[in-house]
């Protein structure tokens, strides 16, 4: 992989391929710090991203940018490598955040825009189909859940490229590695919503996944199979199986995730569908059932199911 000097501007990036790492354009006072790396092997990589889609404006699922950084700062305590994209609303505070913890030698930040993830090019079809969505008060009243209709999903094409975006942050973050782990973990930036407890208290984190699979939390009992759910079944329900806030894998796994999640997202906008993450690993999960390795728990208990010793979290 080329030094960050010698990356391709965005221009030069192809829009077709969803594997190029993203160029970062930031004036030079801005550019991520970088120096000798511990002693210590740390041989994980979080991966998170924050972007503001405008949701401080929403009438309903309303969550100012400030609330998000708030949320933000359990993750950006941890002593752990860290890559993250964002964009010029939170860079500056994220950059100072772990510049303050002592922790930018295990921080990588790309500064980045929307319209440069891959799947910003269905942002237009997305948006029809959601806006015709809205008008069918037929499939609101007799198929769909109406409770559903105000959520981000179901509302915001931004939001779905977004969520849908992970896998595309986290195989942009293992082609780069600049940490030389083996493997990489997404956690939203608002994981915990503001919960210090559900984070460990000494802000240390060394998990343990296995090897050539993607790690995922199922919510839903363990008896409830996977294998029964599709898309019709999980469509404008308000029903979760997976929590999206936590991903994790090494890089092969995490290409073959990649890969899929982004055929399956275009694959649902041709059949006039468009909808969050947690959806599209579901459907993932049923065709390739081999690459996944389910833990069943809570929406927040990542590091407490991850974590080699689960007493160093406070209860």
């Amino acid at each position: 992989m080329a030094p960050p000097s010698e990356k391709p501007s965005t221009n030069e990036i192809s829009r077709n391929n969803p594997t190029r790492i993203i160029n970062t354009h930031r004036p030079p006072h801005t550019r991520p710090t970088t120096t000798t790396p511990p002693d210590e092997k740390d041989d994980v990589t979080i991966v998170t991203a924050l972007m503001d889609i405008g949701r401080g404006d929403w009438d309903r699922y309303r969550r100012p940018l400030e609330q998000y950084h708030i949320f933000m700062e359990n993750l950006l305590s941890l002593q752990n490598n860290m890559v993250i994209f964002t964009d010029t609303s939170s860079y500056d505070f994220i950059h100072k955040y772990r510049k303050n913890m002592g922790e930018m030698h295990r921080t990588k930040i790309h500064l980045i825009t929307l319209n440069d993830l891959p799947l910003s090019r269905h942002l237009d079809a997305a948006n029809k189909i959601i806006q015709e969505e809205r008008q069918d008060d037929r499939l609101w009243r007799s198929i769909w859940d109406p409770a559903m209709k105000d959520h981000p999903e179901a509302r915001s094409a931004e939001y779905d490229v977004l969520v849908n975006s992970k896998t595309y942050f986290l195989y942009n973050a293992t082609l780069e590695d600049p940490f030389s782990t083996e493997f990489f973990v997404w956690i939203d930036a608002g994981y915990g919503h503001g919960n210090q407890s559900v984070f460990p208290y000494n802000n240390k984190w060394k998990p343990r996944f296995p090897r050539n699979k993607i790690s995922l939390i199922k919510l839903t009992p363990v008896h409830d199979s996977i294998s029964g759910y599709t898309i019709d079944s999980l469509y404008r329900r308000n029903w979760s199986v997976v929590s999206g806030g936590f991903v994790a894998g090494d890089k092969r796994s995490i290409g073959q995730l990649h890969t899929l999640v982004h055929r399956k997202f275009i694959e649902l906008t041709y059949h006039n569908k468009v909808d969050d993450d947690q959806t599209v690993l579901v459907l993932v999960i049923n065709q390739h059932p081999h690459l996944f390795s389910i833990t069943h728990g809570d929406w927040f208990d990542a590091f407490r199911l991850f974590g080699p010793d689960e007493h160093h979290y406070m209860r």
